[in-house]
């Protein structure tokens, strides 16, 4: 049975498709970075999955996924708690996040497309939608999605670019 994972598929360029196993409580590595053409992960079967970051928590960054492929990551099944920084990182053809009702605690920038002078750039619509939680939890990071969310703009600040919908059924 696995639990944690903390080895890494970093740069393997030609992976498409991976299932790991069910019983995964933890995520602490850059699993999928740069695997370009990675499209489909079995996050629905990973019902047991509680963090997706270093042991030091979500405040650090992790590099967990980065492909030129993948268009939808679902992790509303997970019973994820902790979600590290930087976590989905140069998607062009992400298009939407769906985060559990468990989620607590996330880091800051979770997505993005290119960065610059301390911010984030997002070139394309990404909807995140989050299951019954109707506003961000104290433990999320205020930059979790950069200068595209704040207090008075819980949706989006930019909603051609992020389209935040909270309490998604």
């Amino acid at each position: 049975m696995v639990e944690n994972i903390t080895f890494t598929f970093q740069g393997w360029k030609q992976l498409e498709e991976v299932k790991l196993p069910s019983s995964t409580k933890r995520i602490q590595s850059n699993l999928f970075y740069e695997c370009d053409k990675l499209k489909k992960i079995n996050f629905d079967e990973l019902i047991n999955l509680e963090e997706i970051c270093r042991e030091e928590g979500a405040s650090n960054y992790l590099h967990f996924i980065s492909s030129n492929q993948m268009e939808k990551i679902d992790l509303s099944n997970t019973k994820l708690k902790k979600l590290a920084g930087y976590v989905f990182p140069f998607m062009p053809k992400l298009n939407e996040i769906i985060f559990p009702e468990t989620l607590q605690e996330v880091g800051k920038f979770i997505t993005y497309n290119s960065s610059q002078n301390d911010g984030i750039i997002i070139d394309h619509l990404i909807n995140i939608k989050i299951k019954t939680i109707t506003e961000k939890p104290q433990g999320w990071s205020d930059e979790w999605i950069g200068k595209y969310w704040d207090a008075s703009h819980q949706n989006g600040t930019e909603t051609s670019k992020v389209n935040i919908q909270w309490n998604y059924q």
